[in-house]
Order: structure tokens, then sequence, then C-alpha cells
């Protein structure tokens, strides 16, 4: 068969992604905005700015918000607050407390700091949170700016990030977690990158790879995105980028792996969730709504032969956005997963259509079915509100519910705090806030270990025990104990038999601020013990 050749005309020699170290010099020259272009660019920008605004005023409500905005913050919270009292921050997890400390150490030990400095709350941690995801999207705009040679497309490009790469009631960029962080940490190693492959980039950048894996164990794509883009251009340089990643990044890991065995129970062997084909189709649903009309302007430039394949590919971005995409099946596919598996690739996303979106708009000499293409993504963005998913609540409501909320609840809500601070024995709740809220320990997380205990990967009975002999005082719950199991992803939100121990040994005491707080009943240990089958 023959080949075809790779020559291309000349007026097809045109693409608007620069080198990383030609960059500074990008040409202007061909940059037009033809009338029909200019219209659709500015047309997706302003609904695009629209959805920005109602992310970052989410945002701002989640960071006044004093309760939990999202599940899984009051954990990371107390976890955090075990480096304040002393403890490990890894723990094993046979013996109570039963949570999972999930994560590798750089948000819980900033988390403390900010709890040592700042007090109680979850707000310091949130508006870490909030300042990292606004590093990130103004590292989106520096790298879109900075492959096209046009500050418009930076502009374009970090409200395309904000608006399209945060789904939800709020933003993932405002809770207390450590996500946007290492995806701001990943950006910045890439973004060092693309300034200069010489060793004192190549150094800077394995710093901010390594802090991204310390962020989060997932967080590896800048560093071997990094490693394979330097080999082709300076294999010292890209030894010593990897070098400084694995120093940074896995040094401390190993030491704890090596000292303390919880530290891989937790960090590996409890996130092993099972997956299923039906949580990966529905999450893949989400992702091609907020992402799908980007990831066609991120590719119709190669598609299309607009750009050549190869120089696309030895772009450190493109090799920073295929890693990011290629484990999301795997991570979307898990129990409990959520939409901030693919924060990183949404961040490279942003870019690589603002600049096929420059490259087929707003540049001249490119075929006439890749201006159709752009065209078609750039209306798809435009049109974008018609098919997201509707939030639970619209803005104004959140907004009111933040700034003027119920005091009548907020009364309630305290006095529950309350009882809780001071309940002599220990204390179980879903939401997991009202014990952390309240100063408390968490002592169970009820979710993870309902998954872990289905599994067979985790006894339940030293937390019977505990329930059936009296040393927990007070339950509270958002929904009655006696009502239906209740569910997420086809897991009980609690473990089978510490349910049935505390509807045997519990009784209510009283609904105040929409909850229900649960006392043991008055019975012997004995009589306890007997009514949850367990020796004495």
């Amino acid at each position: 068969m023959r080949r075809r050749s790779c020559a291309r005309p000349e007026r097809y020699q045109t693409p608007v992604i620069v080198s990383p170290d030609r960059a500074a010099a990008a040409p202007r020259a061909g940059l037009r905005w033809p009338g029909l272009g200019g219209a659709l660019i500015v047309g997706a920008w302003c609904v695009l700015m629209l959805l920005a605004v109602d992310r970052i005023a989410r945002a701002i409500a989640a960071v006044l918000r004093p309760v939990e905005a999202m599940y899984g913050e009051s954990i990371i919270y107390d976890q955090a607050a075990r480096l304040l009292h002393g403890e490990a921050l890894y723990q094993a997890l046979d013996r109570a407390p039963f949570t999972v400390t999930a994560y590798t150490p750089l948000y819980y030990v900033l988390a403390a700091g900010l709890q040592a400095l700042a007090g109680p709350g979850f707000s310091p941690g949130r508006i870490l949170s909030v300042g990292a995801g606004l590093v990130a999207a103004g590292l989106v705009g520096r790298l879109a700016a900075r492959h096209v040679g046009d500050w418009r497309a930076g502009v374009f490009a970090a409200v395309l990030f904000v608006a399209l790469g945060f789904p939800g009631d709020f933003p993932w960029f405002a809770f207390y977690k450590e996500d946007i962080l290492g995806v701001a940490l990943s950006l910045g190693a890439i973004a060092t990158l693309e300034r200069g492959s010489d060793r004192r980039h190549a150094t800077a950048a394995g710093v901010l790879a390594g802090l991204a894996f310390l962020s989060k164990q997932t967080f590896l794509a800048a560093s071997v995105a990094g490693v394979c883009w330097l080999w082709y251009r300076n294999r010292r340089s890209a030894v010593l980028f990897g070098a400084t990643a694995l120093i940074v990044g896995g040094g401390l890991c190993a030491v704890a792996a090596l000292s303390n065995s919880a530290f891989l129970d937790n960090t590996v062997r409890a996130n092993l969730n099972p997956s299923r084909t039906d949580i990966l189709k529905a999450n893949l649903t989400i992702f091609g709504l907020y992402q799908g009309a980007a990831l066609a302007l991120a590719l119709v430039p190669v598609v299309t032969r607009a750009r050549p394949l190869g120089s696309f590919l030895r772009d450190p971005l493109v090799l920073f956005w295929l890693v990011s995409l290629a484990p999301l099946p795997v991570g979307l596919a898990k129990v409990g997963s959520n939409w901030n598996y693919w924060i990183e690739a949404a961040a490279a996303t942003a870019v690589l259509a603002s600049g096929g979106v420059w490259l087929l708009v707003a540049r001249g000499g490119v075929p006439v079915i890749a201006r159709i293409g752009a065209a078609v993504g750039l209306l798809a963005l435009a049109a974008s509100p018609l098919w997201l998913p509707p939030q639970a609540d619209d803005l104004q409501t959140v907004v009111n519910r933040t700034l003027h909320p119920d005091q009548r609840q907020a009364t309630e809500f305290a006095a529950v705090l309350e009882r809780v601070r001071t309940e002599p024995r220990a204390v179980l709740a879903e939401p997991l806030d009202i014990v952390t809220l309240g100063g408390r320990e968490l002592l169970l997380e009820p979710y993870v270990f309902s998954i872990l205990n289905r599994q067979g990967r985790w006894d339940a009975e030293p937390m019977v025990r505990l329930i059936c002999t009296g040393q927990v005082g007070l339950l509270v719950l958002d929904h009655p104990l006696e009502g239906p199991d209740w569910q997420t992803d086809g897991y009980n939100h609690w473990p089978t038999a510490v349910l049935d121990a505390l509807r045997a040994t519990m009784q209510l005491e009283r609904a105040q601020a929409s909850l229900y707080l649960y006392v043991p009943r008055p019975a012997s240990e004995a009589a306890r013990l007997e009514l949850c089958r367990l020796d004495p």
C-alpha cells in the first residue's frame, strides 16, 4: 500500500501553539478576528463568564457556610487535628478510631497549621482551597496565553476551566479537601517546564511535581509527563527532574511506609473500592456534559490536520493531558467516586481547547472542515447551560441561606453541638460535621467502613462491642434510625452489624434542628450484649 505523504500545503503550516522555548516570541501578525468567528468566541465567552461567576459566588458561599458542604470535609478536618494533638496521622484500621486517612500528608499538614492559627471551623481550609483554585485558573490562563501568544486566549481558557471544570451545588475548589491544591502544584510544574528545560527549571518543576504527589497520591501526571517530555530534549534535566520529584514526593512517603504499616493500609489498601460499570456510566455522562465540547475543540486541530500530530505530541501540556485522562475510567468507576477525578484533565483541556479556538477561528490558513468543527464546538459551549444538570438550589437560594440563615434553626443546631460537646461518652453521627464541630474525635467513618465490611476487609465486632457495652452515649442522625436503610451506590451508609446494634440498643431522646438524637436504652450491659448477640 502506498504511504501518503506527510507534506502539507504551506498555508496549513501555521499551528497556533508554539514551542515552549519560543513562546515569548510567538508571532501575532497572523492573528485576526473574522466577523463570524469573533462573534462565536465572544458569545461563548459571555456564557462561560456567567457560569464562572456562578461558580465563584457559590465558592464564597461555601467558605462562609458553617457546616460541611461536601462529604469528607469533616474526615480531613478530624485527621488534621491529630497532628495538633501529637497523634499519628496514619493509624491502624482494626481499632478505634475507625477512619481512613486516605491521602498523602501535605494538605493535612497545611490544614493543621490553619487550625492552629485560625482556630476551629471549615472556613480557613476552604480559603486555602479557593486560593489554590485561583492559582490553578491563573496558571491555565498563563499556559494558554503562552501557547497562543495572545492574552485573550488565556482569559478564555481560565474562564472555561472555572465554568465547566467543577460541577455540583458548590464547586470543588471551595471544599476542605486536597484536590485543587494538588492540581495547582501540577500545573505549576508544567508551567515551569514550559519556561525552559535547563537544570534550574527542571529542579523547580520537580519540586512542584513532588509536592503535587504529596497532596494526593494519584497526582502523578505532572511527574510522568515531565520525565517523558524532557527525555527527548535534555536527558540530564529529565533525570534531575525525576529524581527531584521522587525525593520530594516519595521520600517522606517511603519513610512513612517503612516506619508505619498503617500508611499503606490507609493510602492504598483502603482506597481499593470495588468498581461498577453503572457508576462509570453515570460519571462519564456528567463528564461528557461538562467537558465534551471542550474536548472536541482540543482535538479538532489534530483530527482535521490543522495541527501536525507530531508537534501536538511533543507539547508537554499534551503529555500531561493524556496522562491525566488515561486513568479516568478506573477512577470514575469506583464506588463512591466523584467529579474530582477529572479536575486535572479539565485544566489541560481548557488550555488546549483555547488553543484550538484561536488556531481554527482567529487565524487564517486552516482547512474549512476545521473551521466548521471549531464553530460547532463554540456553539456547543455557548449552549451548554441548556443541557447541564440543574443545581439542587439556585444561586439566589444558596446566597440567601448563607447571608440570612434561619436563626431558630441555628440556635437549635448550636444546642445540639453543645450536647455533643458535653457528652461524657463517645458520639456517633451522620453527617460527620456534628462530631467535629462539637470538638470531638470521629469514632467511625460509616460509609467507607461499610464498604470494607461488605468486602470482608474489616471486622465490625470491635465497633459493635463499643455500642453494646454502653461506651457510645449519643447518636445524632439526619434521618430516623427506625426508617429504611439508606444507601449510596448500592452500599449501606452504615455497616449492617453496626446499624443492627444501634437499633437494638438506642432509643430516641429528642428531635431538634432537623436532627434525631438517640441515647442508650436503660438496660444492663449484659442485656445489651444479649440484644447484640455478643458474648460477655
